[in-house]
Order: structure tokens, then C-alpha cells, then sequence
């Protein structure tokens, strides 16, 4: 899974347009299948839309699976995700707005992955490990010259927080990285 930030991807922020998003929470996930649950179940839901790829075309997604199942309606379905199309999912779980989830077929993954990413060091990697894994009274004291120079490339926010490119490298690391 990826993060991305809607105000720095033009795509992106397009496609929330569209479907009257204006938050901020959007991420991308690589898979062949998803499931969708399109009834109101315990204050969640999930709006559901199609999205073709080359030509930015969204499209709602219904089906039964809109329909309550006290009422007749399946408790949700599957759908096979095929290339250059793309399902986007509006998430409210409990009544709390979880943001967009983009889900891509695996050889449409390339045109939303970040570009150039810099090599960053083993000790800037770890810093960002902890700071991803620990709260802050947890984590052990870094040397200030590698969290201002994380702070400078724009992986860390001035407050020492992860910023979505920070949380994009931090998501990638285990504790395996660093034995």
C-alpha cells in the first residue's frame, strides 16, 4: 500500500473531484480481487466506483451488495480486477471517514508508485522505522543532524511526525532491516 497526497498528484486529485471527496486520506493497493459492501452495517460503509484507467472515466459500481440484507440484498460480492481498470472505494467504518482506497490490478501498479525515490541511509531508514513504530517517549534519541536532514527532504514534519512520503519508505522497513 501506498499514500499518496491528493494536492500533489493531479490524477489523484482529479478523481476525488469527481466523486466529491474532500478529504485527505487517499492510499493505493495492488490486487487481482476486492470485495465490495456497499449496505450501511453498524455505521460503516463503503461508496464504490469504477475507474478506467487510460481514459479517466469513473463509473458507480452497484450491484445487491447496495441493498441491506434484511432487505434481500447479498452481504457483499467480489469483483476480479482487470487491467488498466481500477476500484475506488469512499471508506466510513464505524461512522468515522477512513479516506479512499484505490485498488490496481499488479501491471498498473508502476504508474502510481512515487517517482525517484532517493537512497536514504541506514540510520535515516531507522529513525523513520521508529518513529512509524514507537510514540515518541519510546523511541530512542537520534542524532539532529540526520532528523533535520529527514525534516529538510520533506520525510518528517517539523513536529518529528511521518510525513506520506516518510510513511511510504517506514511502511516498507521491519525490525529484520535492522539486526
Amino acid at each position: 500500500m501506498i499514500y499518496v497526497d491528493r494536492k500533489q498528484d493531479q490524477f489523484i486529485n482529479q478523481i476525488c473531484d469527481r466523486i466529491a471527496y474532500n478529504g485527505k486520506k487517499v492510499s493505493i493497493q495492488e490486487a487481482k480481487t476486492t470485495s465490495i459492501d456497499g449496505a450501511w452495517s453498524g455505521g460503516s460503509k463503503e461508496y464504490c466506483y469504477g475507474l478506467e484507467l487510460d481514459s479517466g472515466r469513473i463509473f458507480p459500481v452497484s450491484n445487491a451488495a447496495n441493498i441491506p440484507v434484511q432487505f434481500g440484498g447479498c452481504s457483499g460480492s467480489t469483483i476480479a480486477l482487470e487491467e488498466n481498470f481500477a476500484v475506488i472505494k469512499h471508506v466510513i467504518f464505524c461512522g468515522k471517514d477512513l479516506g479512499i482506497q484505490i485498488f490496481v490490478h499488479p501491471a498498473n501498479m508502476t504508474k502510481f508508485l512515487p517517482d525517484n525515490q532517493e537512497e536514504l541511509s541506514q540510520e535515516e531508514k531507522r529513525v523513520l522505522y521508529y518513529t512509524r513504530s514507537l510514540i515518541s517517549k519510546a523511541r530512542p534519541k537520534f542524532n539532529q543532524a540526520v532528523v533535520q536532514s529527514l525534516i529538510d527532504r520533506g520525510y518528517l514534519q517539523k513536529n518529528k511526525a511521518l510525513t506520506i512520503k516518510g510513511k511510504n519508505v517506514a511502511a516498507n522497513l521491519t525490525w529484520e532491516n535492522f539486526r
